[in-house]
């Protein structure tokens, strides 16, 4: 008798819901798992305006990362991480909060973590590149860097790094352009 009643409630709701909320997500947009982050590794909300993108790379297995963010002692965490194979996201902060990612420019930037670690064989792939670029693309972004870029850390990452270069270069153009891009990308 209940699923009576509530069938056409549930119905009811979807009948009358806004064009936007049913449309399925376009092609391009990767699928995000949400995992949310232990709550001391990030600050609800922000004192600033989004400007900006940083780009990171885990030195280690998407599970380890995925550790450090639900692990409260470590104070570390990322809006986003994007696994190598198959370029699947993993969403851990919302980008309404303040993710602990690039130190002093947390509160203007949101956090793409790359799962990388050539030790373990796990390297960036096509597959990452446009998942990384798509997600990119959402932010309201004026810059795209790499987290020595922000001058707050010693990332293993050079900002310098061929490979982080191709990728940042790669990254802001799709973003920019919002268009669908050759991967991987060319310098």
């Amino acid at each position: 008798m209940r699923w009576v009643a509530v069938l056409p409630l549930v119905f009811g709701f979807a009948l009358v819901a806004p064009a936007s909320a049913r449309a399925a997500p376009p092609d391009y947009y990767p699928p995000i798992d949400w995992i949310p982050a232990a709550r001391a590794n990030y600050d609800v909300g922000r004192t600033m305006r989004i400007t900006a993108i940083v780009i990171h790379e885990t030195d280690g297995s998407y599970l380890s990362a995925l550790n450090w963010f639900q692990n409260p002692r470590s104070h570390v965490s990322a809006h986003y991480l994007v696994r190598a194979w198959g370029g699947g996201i993993t969403q851990f902060v919302a980008e309404g909060d303040t993710a602990y990612h690039a130190r002093a420019a947390n509160p203007w930037t949101i956090g793409i973590e790359h799962e990388y670690n050539p030790r373990q064989a796990i390297w960036h792939t096509d597959a990452q590149y446009r998942s990384s670029a798509t997600t990119s693309s959402r932010a309201p972004i004026t810059a795209i860097r790499a987290r020595r870029g922000t001058g707050t850390t010693t990332c293993r990452s050079s900002v310098a790094a061929p490979s982080t270069v191709r990728r940042r270069r790669r990254v802001a153009d799709y973003a920019r352009s919002r268009t669908t891009a050759t991967f991987p990308p060319r310098v």
